[in-house]
């Protein structure tokens, strides 16, 4: 695996965690 392929997936992991967060921030679930 090449180490730009290496980053976007990071990348792309950390957008999802963000945007986990930020779902979060907005409206508060009891959901896992």
């Amino acid at each position: 695996m090449s180490a730009k392929m290496k980053q976007l997936q990071m990348s792309a992991r950390i957008d999802k965690e963000v945007l986990k967060w930020l779902r979060q921030q907005d409206m508060p679930t009891e959901e896992e």
